[in-house]
């Protein structure tokens, strides 16, 4: 494990409050240790620090995805101009000519200052901070040799197995394609045989915040360690070291700490490469999820924060370990322990905790998270086995080694499906990890210890994506239910769906509606009525479940069988079986004519009794576009005209609701109709 460690690191800020022009104005101090080694500056001498500036970005209307990672490093490069043109006019009039860093990922700057300029820069309204770029202790975890690893035939280590991932590539052949995977350690043997293919190369996969070399290199060999586990070796392939989660995706690497040291800045400058690579905002070649296998060892740090905030703005996945301060409670660490990133404590072979895994809660307060759990989830880190700078493979302990393994099974949920967000990965994690420890949540395992396989058929299943129209209703021929369904990933195959209504208040399951995607079609919604089986239950509140199963040559969209969704029909009055139906008699909802039509077309309808009535349109995805009835209405022929200029050309669905006021009962059908353009 890697430990950020701060020497009297820390933040002060003194409010003081200077009326002018009725603003209120912060100023920063200095702390006492950075004042003292300014004092003790010859003339001449300078000392770097970093000023933080006090604007902070906006991303409120961020989508927190990769499109829209364009504009986060925009605004954030925009932001962090406007407070260095407001510094360079107070430092041009003072003569300076030093060194000047921008920080534009935490609107921040590194610069060379004498105690004079350092005052100057504490007293500025729009300067939040001043603080020395203090050098940072790294301690690193020790590495047991092992023996090359030849095994005749396929023969993964046990943490490969335990999280089932070698199941993950056998059964979908899912191995982290597309997915570029960065990693942020002390560097990496990009010469190894079990990393060299995997390498991304170019002049965007590699950074060096320490020394500026521009070739990679590792010269402790915890980076490689770590990297190994997220993508070396072949999986089932003719390489029998298999020591990688997702072997097929890219790696990317920016070199923070070597030799047991780094500084505040250069953690900050490689958070900030990883987020622009090229230095062109408009270009998408940051990683998908990055891996963190450090962590600051002053609890309760908050100095990454904002860096943090910016990579899940761009929509980048933090994985970070908890650390290995257990099995003493509340010993995460940061930024591990923050509510924008990810942390994995550790397990060994019997699925016990590591020794020295850390142990929740978090801190309180911001940028924690409100309820303190923490860490999220678990993985293998005892005895892990990977790569060993200069070759061969070596056994090591920490979090830092249980770290890759949850970044490695994120990799394979985005090949599977690229369009999770964030908190769709976190749920997924959450929801199919194996429960350990006390049960549900505990601040030891977190959620549990990950599960590859379970994890990426939920990633699976959520390409399918299904959107309930209004709730059930029951009728004298039975419960259905309108449902809109898309496809959130473009198939190789046609993609067959079929749908089943079960009602579990009296376990009854109906053949439901099919539908079928194409490859030129495939994300466009479709709409399907799922209509069920007469009820024999009365005034009741009936559940129904929904299930979607697929049929394909897509592999990945292949036998997908998942409960999309749970519908409850509240208080319906429901037709018993044999005994006659209660709906108001002989309602009829007819065609609409002219079907198809443009613009307008007339909707017609019979009701027999007293009856609330509701006439609805609704759009391929279910959204209501027009409500043409929603009153009381005698019995008769009813007629309602919809005029739909200045809507799309499409599929569009009419439904018909009525409740009998004389009789009690409920009616409700739906029918399709098309608008020409």
């Amino acid at each position: 494990m890697l430990i950020v460690q701060f020497r009297s690191f820390f933040y002060v800020l003194v409010v003081t409050l200077m009326c002018c022009n009725h603003l209120i104005m912060f100023a920063a101090t200095i702390p006492d240790a950075l004042q003292k080694k300014l004092v003790l500056l010859r003339r001449g001498e300078t000392l770097p620090v970093i000023v933080k500036f006090s604007q902070r970005p906006n991303f409120s209307q961020s989508k927190r995805n990769r499109k829209s990672a364009p504009e986060v490093i925009r605004h954030l490069r925009s932001i962090s101009s406007e407070s260095i043109t407001k510094l360079n006019a107070v430092l041009e009039k003072q003569g300076y000519k030093g060194r000047m860093i921008p920080l534009w990922i935490t609107n921040s700057i590194v610069i060379e200052v004498t105690k004079a300029v350092a005052d100057t820069l504490a007293q500025l309204p729009f300067v939040e901070s001043v603080i020395e770029d203090e050098r940072i202790a790294l301690q690193g975890e020790a590495f047991a040799d092992v023996a090359p690893y030849k095994p005749e035939g396929y023969n993964p280590g046990w943490n490969i197995g335990k999280i089932r991932v070698d199941s993950v590539w056998m059964q979908y052949g899912i191995k982290g394609s597309c997915i570029v995977i960065g990693s942020m350690d002390t560097g990496v043997d990009t010469a190894h045989p079990s990393i060299a293919t995997k390498w991304k190369r170019g002049s965007r996969a590699w950074f060096d915040a320490i020394s500026g070399k521009s070739n990679p290199y590792d010269d402790d060999g915890h980076g490689t360690h770590t990297s190994g586990t997220l993508v070396g070796g072949d999986g089932p392939g003719p390489d029998t070291n298999d020591i990688g989660i997702a072997y097929g995706a890219k790696l990317i690497a920016a070199k923070m700490l070597t030799s047991g040291f780094s500084t505040i800045s250069q953690v900050t400058a490689a958070a900030q490469w990883m987020l622009d690579p090229d230095s062109n905002s408009a270009t998408n070649d940051f990683p998908q999820v990055i891996n963190n296998s450090w962590f600051s060892n002053t609890r309760g740090s908050t100095w990454f924060a904002d860096a943090a905030a910016a990579w899940r703005a761009a929509g980048i996945i933090p994985v970070f370990c908890a650390a290995n301060f257990g099995p003493t409670t509340s010993s995460t660490r940061s930024p591990g322990d923050y509510a924008t990133c990810i942390s994995v404590g550790g397990t060994n072979l019997s699925d016990n905790r590591y020794s020295s895994t850390s142990v929740g809660p978090s801190p309180a307060g911001s940028p924690f998270p409100s309820d303190r759990r923490k860490p999220d989830v678990s993985a293998p880190g005892e005895g892990v086995r990977s790569a060993k700078r200069g070759g061969g493979f070596t056994n090591s302990s920490g979090t830092s080694m249980a770290t890759p393994h949850v970044t490695g099974t994120i990799a394979l949920m985005l090949q599977a499906n690229p369009t999770l967000t964030y908190d769709e990965v976190f749920d997924i994690l959450k929801t199919t990890s194996v429960d350990l420890g006390d049960t549900g949540y505990d601040y030891v395992f977190g959620y549990g210890r990950i599960d590859a396989l379970n994890a990426v058929r939920e990633a699976l299943r959520r390409r399918i994506e299904v959107i309930p129209v209004g709730t059930p209703a029951t009728s004298e021929t039975g419960d259905s239910a309108l449902i809109s369904v898309s496809l959130r990933v473009s198939p190789l195959f046609p993609v067959k769906i079929s749908f089943s209504l079960s009602d579990t208040t009296e376990g009854v399951i109906a053949s439901g509606g099919e539908l079928e995607f194409l490859p030129g079609n495939w994300d466009i919604a479709q709409a399907v009525l799922v209509r069920g089986l007469p009820d024999s239950v009365e005034d009741g509140n009936v559940t129904y479940s929904l299930i979607a199963e697929t049929r394909s040559e897509d592999t990945l969209y292949n036998n997908i069988t998942a409960r999309v969704t749970m519908l409850t029909n509240d208080n319906a009055t429901i037709a018993s079986i044999g005994e006659g139906s209660s709906t108001p008699q002989k309602i009829v909802l007819y065609q609409n004519y002219p079907n198809p039509f443009n613009p307008a077309t007339d909707v017609r309808y019979e009701i027999r009794g007293v009856s609330y009535v509701t006439l609805k349109v609704f759009d391929v995805l279910g959204r209501e576009v027009a409500t043409l009835v929603d009153e009381f209405q005698a019995s008769g022929f009813k007629s309602q005209v919809w005029d739909a200029s200045g809507l799309p050309g499409g599929v569009y669905y009419y439904q018909l609701r009525a409740e009998s006021i004389e009789q009690g009962g409920r009616f409700m059908e739906t029918k399709k109709m098309l608008l020409l353009r």
